[in-house]
């Protein structure tokens, strides 16, 4: 997160007299990570903290996109989501970012009526992270489009596909990934992996019906997902007890040629918000020149 959101929690802290002042983001439609905290209980915060919309407080307040106020709070801390165990909150106030794009958040050991200009103002302070958050989006946007076109500018045809899907994956800043190919029937191959040393999987024809590579195939679409850490054991790039460790991003896309397409497909661990919105729109037109080249 940019330094200037850790400065912004603070002035928030220190706006609202909090106990505690918290802000998720959105890394998909239906789940928040932590953002950024200042909390006078440093150790009862889980800051690996990713919340679906289902559950806990701070999940409710994203998933309808209204503001929670309770002046006397009863209920148990581990209900708002960011605490690991028990704390005597005695009030706490939520409110959703612009356009449901994550939820500021504080508290108070002490029962406290927000009032409606405090809450004003708590409103306010949510402009202000959703505009530093987006303008650091853009840039980190911005950084991995340059990355890959530096790389192009200085590439001569012909190049070693494991070398191609390094440098996007690099770009991308993400940490795994392969790169398959299908000539229209029921198998693929895979033709290079990065992130990984085993390499036995190579070459082998793979039914289609197999892993997320195969749902791209058959689907012949991009594969965008965000994993919530109790479902990422159940997908898998190509098959169960690969070498592959899923992270709770997953991002590829499908190139198609005349007799054959591709699938590549990546993992890692970063906030999937500041990735190109369609890699293939940006990839595509100079993968099919080193490809054809090669």
């Amino acid at each position: 997160m940019p330094v200037q959101l850790e400065t912004f929690i603070h002035l928030v802290a220190d706006i609202f007299d909090a106990h505690t002042a918290a802000l998720f983001i959105k890394t998909s439609k239906d789940v928040l990570k932590l953002a950024t905290y200042h909390s006078l209980c440093d150790d009862a915060i889980n800051r690996d903290c990713i919340l679906n919309t289902e559950q806990s407080l701070i999940g409710f307040v994203a998933k309808h996109g209204r503001p929670l106020h309770m002046a006397k709070f009863t209920r148990s801390a581990l209900t708002i989501g960011i605490y690991n165990q028990e704390i005597d909150i005695k009030s706490l106030y939520a409110c959703p970012l612009p356009n449901n794009n994550g939820v500021l958040f504080v508290d108070s050991k002490t029962y406290y009526e927000f009032s409606p200009k405090k809450q004003k103002i708590a409103l306010r302070c949510a402009e202000l992270a959703e505009h530093i958050i987006k303008t650091n989006k853009d840039t980190k946007r911005l950084e991995i489009i340059d990355r890959w076109f530096n790389w192009i500018k200085n590439i001569t045809p012909p190049v070693d596909i494991k070398i191609i899907l390094e440098s996007i994956c690099n770009s991308l800043s993400l940490s795994q990934g392969l790169v398959a190919i299908n000539s229209g029937d029921d198998k693929y191959q895979i033709l290079a992996v990065t992130g990984v040393r085993e390499e036995k999987w190579l070459f082998k024809p793979i039914h289609i019906e197999n892993g997320l590579v195969g749902w791209m195939f058959r689907n012949k679409r991009d594969l965008f997902l965000f994993r919530s850490k109790g479902v990422r054991e159940q997908s898998f790039f190509i098959r169960r007890r690969e070498p592959f460790k899923l992270e709770p991003l997953v991002y590829g896309f499908f190139l198609s040629f005349t007799e054959k397409s591709y699938a590549w497909i990546f993992t890692g661990n970063i906030d999937a918000t500041v990735l190109p919105n369609n890699p293939s729109k940006i990839f595509e037109p100079y993968l099919r020149l080193i490809l054809r080249d090669n």
